[in-house]
């Protein structure tokens, strides 16, 4: 959403300055990406900077999900899912480990 307001009126003017000073028109998908930003242009500035605080944005709220789940997985694993069973069956369970495949001799 971020994107639309501030990097598509970037394609849209830099494609509007390049259709007047060039007369080889590019309509269609090309109109709005990078595509129709000139070489020499210093509007890519706006739009890396962009993409790097995107990224942190995006990296921000994975490490906010990150602890969330850690917080909530550490408390399934020291109660597990039976919290509303008596204490000595949770202590059992909490402290036993399920051992699978073991091959035979």
């Amino acid at each position: 959403m971020a994107s639309l307001i501030c990097i598509l009126p970037i394609y849209y003017t830099s494609h509007e300055a390049t259709q007047s000073t060039d007369n080889t028109s590019q309509d269609g998908f090309l109109t709005l990406t990078i595509n129709s930003i000139p070489d020499d242009s210093l509007l890519i500035v706006w739009i890396v900077v962009f993409t790097i605080i995107l990224y942190f944005y995006i990296m921000r709220r994975l490490w906010i999900e990150w602890e969330f789940f850690i917080t909530l997985r550490h408390k399934f694993l020291a109660v597990g899912g039976l919290s509303d069973k008596p204490l000595p069956y949770r202590r059992k369970y909490s402290n036993s480990v399920m051992v699978d495949c073991v091959p035979s001799e």
